[in-house]
């Protein structure tokens, strides 16, 4: 495996980050930045050839799970990259995509939702679906949810899907652990009224009005927050938690939450440190602070790796960094320790605004709308037009005209 690390990130990457913020307002870029930005309009957001051509809409939201992502642009476009072998990009081509293209037939959406193998797209109130179904079979064109409308939110898992209705209920549908529910959603029964959902590749997670947490599908490794290894079909309550969360996250046998003081929490699988607790190994199905973190208003949970930002909008991660999904390789990298049992600083991003973690890599979008990757490239996830399997520090994402 290849690993692409930038040493010094004052010599290297931040030049290239002037540059291309500088492009979108941020600060002043010098010529060298500036010729790179006329190379790569489509990354930079400046127009090339008539003078009255418009810069690319900004990305406004970002997803990952499994060996593709998803991008949605101010709008109302979705973008799609990476491997493609279940139709999951929205084509009949099976072929990896290089770099982001546009889902066909496809517009005026809000949200996305970027699963294993299949993908989600919200268009007022209706769940649009594509990729792999919960019976195997490959789903093109993109196709409506049955029986839902008026929807609010969605989330993916693994081989899951999740929506959220004005009446503050959950719907489900797909492989669900041990459980089928098919490719028609059913209402999740046994819930308060919720006001988020979160999907872990097994599980799923739901934050109620009052901030409490609930949990169920597989619970192999405490991510349910019981002691009981067995699966739940029924959404239980996590213990240990503060009625203060806001905000939920599902990786990939793990789950994070985030309270009103800004504090992470964390429990599940910590087989790399994705817990934030100093340790490495085993599971926890009690829920305690990640340590060192506060301020905190977003977290994403990846496979085996947590992120984190800040108020002061930079990035900290934490867990498996196999393939640089920390993005902190610009301080000096041990290949033989690659994992991280305390949060570290993502190096060379500032004006973060939106995070994603996926299968081994992760996503950002800064102020402005412009969009980074770094991690695993295998099967060409990152879309940073750079060849090699794995990079270290965070690239922009090259979207075609």
């Amino acid at each position: 495996m290849t690993r692409t690390s930038v040493v010094p990130v004052g010599r290297v990457l931040l030049p290239v980050l002037v540059g291309l913020l500088g492009a979108w307002g941020c600060v002043r870029f010098d010529t060298e930045e500036e010729a790179y930005c006329q190379r790569n309009p489509e990354t930079c957001g400046t127009p090339s050839g008539d003078a009255g051509t418009s810069p690319p809409a900004p990305v406004e939201r970002v997803s990952a799970r499994g060996q593709f992502s998803l991008a949605l642009r101010s709008d109302g476009s979705v973008w799609a990259w990476g491997k493609n072998e279940e139709g999951q990009l929205g084509d009949a081509d099976t072929s990896v995509h290089k770099a982001p293209t546009r889902v066909e037939n496809l517009g005026g959406v809000s949200q996305v939702a970027a699963g294993f193998s299949h993908s989600l797209a919200l268009r007022a109130g209706k769940v649009w679906f594509w990729g792999a179904k919960a019976s195997g079979a490959v789903q093109l064109p993109l196709v409506e949810a049955p029986g839902l409308s008026g929807i609010t939110a969605i989330a993916a898992g693994a081989y899951h899907s999740l929506a959220l209705d004005p009446s503050k209920s959950v719907w489900i549908w797909g492989r669900h652990g041990a459980t089928i529910n098919g490719d028609t959603p059913r209402l999740v029964e046994g819930l308060p009224r919720i006001k988020a959902i979160a999907a872990g590749n097994a599980h799923s997670l739901a934050l109620g009005e009052d901030g409490s947490v609930w949990a169920w599908g597989n619970n192999e490794f405490g991510q349910l927050g019981l002691d009981s290894p067995s699966e739940s079909d029924t959404p239980v309550k996590v213990a240990g938690l503060p009625a203060t969360i806001e905000f939920i996250a599902g990786g990939g046998n793990h789950s994070l939450a985030r309270d009103a003081t800004g504090a992470v929490w964390a429990w599940g699988n910590n087989n790399h440190g994705q817990l934030g607790d100093g340790t490495i190994g085993g599971k926890r199905s009690t829920p305690e602070r990640v340590v060192g973190l506060g301020d905190i208003t977003d977290v994403a949970a990846g496979y085996e790796h947590s992120l984190a930002l800040t108020r002061d909008n930079d990035i900290q991660a934490w867990g498996r960094d196999s393939s640089g999904q920390l993005g902190n390789d610009a301080e000096q990298y041990n290949p033989t320790s690659q994992d991280r049992a305390l949060p570290v600083k993502t190096y060379g991003l500032t004006r973060v605004t939106s995070l994603s973690a996926g299968y081994s890599h992760s996503l950002a979008i800064l102020n402005g709308g412009l969009l980074f990757a770094w991690g695993s490239n295998q099967g060409e996830r990152l879309g940073v037009g750079q060849a090699g399997d794995t990079l270290g520090t965070p690239r922009p994402v090259t979207f075609l005209p």
